[in-house]
């Protein structure tokens, strides 16, 4: 049997509850209780880590107060996650992955000159081992080529406007990358830490993981696909393929730009792989 949570709203933000001291009802909750009353479980439980709006405690001694007049709802962790990516999952910190990481935050520290949270460095190292990124050449291409996308950790929805890539502003790079209506430059602009861009390649997105809200656009991606996004165009694109067969770094490049943009850059971030990974 899995552990029980608790799934709680106050405040148009989401608290999710790892219970010490489980009610006998399965209906007893929180919503209708005084915000004085909320406030006061909220200061007695243990906070476990933040993420966007959202919260995650673990109370210290939880009973409801007024088990009649609540309602929040107590369910399996695993019904809790369902509907969740592993980039939520891990925000969370809602799974353990006992075996070594792939890259280790000192790793990613000295590739990056700058911390990443937790929640990132447990979802990326999900992800390099799901999809193999495991060898040092894909490793190293893959992060040096991410490192420029995502300014080393910092953007997941690009910072431009997008337009350069809309069909009424320039119909040959909108073309390019599959965006056919007006407005779909800056709804399919660069997301994710690969910064996916273009209806093409979110409409890949969208079937590889079935989920048609993908298509909803960039601020849709970045929030819940953030990391998952760059391994399935990783995926998609066939990079541990061209890895393997000895394709040179400027031709990664071009398979994840289009071009080759911030060359130098990437080839600094690169050494910088070579470096320090094994």
């Amino acid at each position: 049997m899995g552990r029980e949570i608790c799934l709680l709203e106050f405040d148009n933000d989401l608290y999710l509850f790892r219970r010490k001291k489980i009610p006998d009802s399965k209906k007893s909750g929180l919503s209708g209780m005084s915000k004085k009353n909320m406030r006061k479980i909220l200061a007695d439980s243990r906070l476990i880590c933040n993420a966007d709006n959202s919260t995650y405690f673990e109370p210290l001694d939880y009973t409801p107060i007024n088990p009649e007049s609540v309602k929040d709802m107590l369910i399996e962790e695993d019904q809790a996650m369902a509907g969740m990516s592993w980039d939520e999952r891990s925000k969370f910190n809602l799974f353990d992955d006992p075996t070594p990481p792939v890259i280790t935050h000192e790793q990613l520290f000295y590739i990056w000159g700058n911390p990443v949270e937790k929640w990132f460095l447990s979802a990326l190292n999900f992800y390099l081992k799901k999809y193999k990124l495991t060898t040092k050449i894909r490793l190293s291409f893959f992060l040096a080529n991410v490192s420029v996308e995502c300014g080393h950790g910092q953007y997941f929805e690009e910072i431009a406007s997008g337009m350069n890539y809309d069909p009424g502003v320039n119909t040959r790079k909108a073309k390019r990358v599959g965006n056919s209506q007006i407005g779909d430059g800056p709804k399919y602009k660069g997301g994710g830490i690969i910064q996916l861009t273009g209806r093409y390649n979110y409409q890949q997105l969208s079937d590889y993981i079935d989920d048609p809200n993908v298509m909803e656009g960039v601020t849709y991606v970045a929030n819940k696909y953030p990391i998952f996004s760059a391994f399935v165009f990783w995926e998609k694109n066939k990079g541990n393929q061209l890895c393997d067969k000895g394709a040179t770094f400027k031709e990664v490049v071009y398979m994840i730009n289009g071009g080759l943009t911030h060359i130098a850059e990437r080839e600094m971030y690169l050494k910088k792989c070579e470096e320090i990974l094994r």
